[in-house]
């Protein structure tokens, strides 16, 4: 089952609703009109809402086939439209002259549109030795997604906090999840996504020693190696230079009298 929202906006700009030139404000009206698909595009439904000064007043659903009030102010409009049968049979036509028309043209860009969600797991840790597991999983497209945190191969329910789906902007998906732990010798944490981009469950699995205190540790570590064995290798090359040139000093005739 896929499921799709085509939205079109139209804003009709402030000073175009004042009723005359001395009264006081600005008034905006909003019309905004929604595609929706499910079930693959079998079901499909117009939506047309209005908003005056961003208060919602006046809707109307294919699927009941007229207007709704929403305030008081929109009672007149409704049964002013749901009165005007030419009009109310000509948005109930573009259910498939717009709506499903689109869809054909959208369905392969959007609907069948699938990117593989990329997966990193940052940890940090606080004073209390508590450490935070975060399980970053973004560029996904569609935005459903399905997301554990594992401990031995089981999924853990507890101390577990998600961002939900957040937009990137780009039409891909972000979403994050916590867990909240104090990992023991043995014990193996893996972060396991579902997706309808991958043929099977993606599992990452956290390893301790790749996490950044244990990178910065062996960072260091390996610079002082390779720092210390310049050192020693400079050493040895001007000690072997000044023994070199020392057995190499000439001895005197006089002293080789003498001798």
């Amino acid at each position: 089952m896929s499921s799709l929202w085509l939205i079109f906006l139209v804003l009709f700009m402030p000073g175009f609703l004042k009723a005359s030139e001395n009264s006081a404000g600005i008034y905006v009206l909003q019309w905004k009109a929604e595609c929706q698909y499910n079930n693959d595009g079998q079901d499909i439904v117009l939506m047309l809402k209005h908003y005056y000064n961003a208060e919602f007043f006046i809707e109307y659903d294919s699927r009941k086939g007229k207007f709704s009030a929403k305030t008081d102010f929109g009672k007149i409009d409704a049964e002013y439209w749901n009165n005007n049968t030419q009009y109310i049979d000509q948005l109930h036509a573009q259910v498939d002259t717009v709506c499903r028309h689109n869809y054909e043209g959208l369905k392969e860009p959007l609907v069948d549109l699938k990117i593989v969600p990329e997966v990193a797991i940052i940890t940090t840790k606080n004073s209390g030795g508590l450490s935070m597991l975060m399980c970053f999983v973004s560029g996904f497209y569609p935005p459903k997604m399905g997301i554990q945190w594992l401990r031995n191969g089981e999924e853990v329910k507890d101390d577990v906090v998600s961002t939900g789906i957040i937009q990137n902007g780009d039409w891909t998906y972000q979403i994050q999840l916590t867990l909240e732990t104090v990992p023991k010798a043995g014990e193996k944490y893996s972060c396991k996504v579902n997706h309808d981009s991958l043929k099977e469950p993606l599992i990452v699995d956290w390893n301790p020693a790749l996490s950044p205190s244990a990178k910065n540790k062996l960072i260091t570590g390996a610079g002082g190696f390779v720092l210390g064995g310049i050192f020693i290798i400079v050493g040895l090359v001007i000690y072997l230079r000044n023994r070199k040139v020392a057995t190499r000093i000439p001895v005197s005739q006089s002293e080789g009298l003498m001798s």
